[in-house]
């Protein structure tokens, strides 16, 4: 496990959202952005039986990045001390899984706090937070001298229709598959 706290001070940070277009994207100078956050990761790894492990994993990340350019010295007053934009103050992520010498199967999750399409922290310009679930299952084999790996993915499981960039949602649920032969 381990946790990392930082304070950072940028001067002339540049920050690109896209505009109504993903294909064209808007910069902006931020004279001096203040970013203060905690960082937390875990890592576990179990085998209970011989042949059977159990990896766990996951993180979480608390981030204030906010927008302290002097306000006398900028037009825009209205982004004086909020979140910069696209940058959750909130995230985390985790995975379990299970490897046997059958099938390896694993969950994963990622989640975002609410964040902002541009640097005025108004409810006009949030964008809700979101979760995105998965599952997969693989098996390795070998043939003769081929060794050969199966896997199938489910992403998006709950099928929700999430915005990381606003007005352009993420797709609903899919299914992979992926076959490869190694010689």
């Amino acid at each position: 496990a381990t946790v990392d706290a930082y304070y950072n001070k940028v001067t002339d940070k540049i920050i690109a959202y896209p505009t109504k277009n993903l294909a064209i994207w808007s910069m902006r100078n931020l004279g001096s952005v203040e970013i203060k956050g905690i960082d937390a990761t875990g890592n576990l790894s179990l085998q209970p039986w011989e042949k059977i492990r159990i990896n766990l994993s996951g993180n979480y990340t608390y981030q204030r990045a906010l927008d302290v350019t002097d306000p006398n010295s900028n037009k825009d007053k209205s982004t004086y001390k909020h979140q910069i934009a696209y940058t959750p103050r909130v995230s985390a992520s985790g995975q379990a899984g299970i490897e046997t010498p059958w099938i390896n199967m694993s969950y994963s999750f990622l989640y975002s706090g609410k964040r902002y399409t541009v640097g005025q922290n108004i409810a006009a310009n949030r964008l809700d937070s979101y979760s995105d679930h998965s599952i997969s299952a693989s098996h390795d084999f070998r043939i003769r001298k081929v060794t050969s790996s199966l896997s199938v993915e489910v992403l998006n499981l709950m099928d929700k229709n999430y915005e990381i960039v606003r007005y352009f949602p993420m797709p609903g649920r899919s299914v992979r598959a992926t076959l490869k032969i190694i010689y």
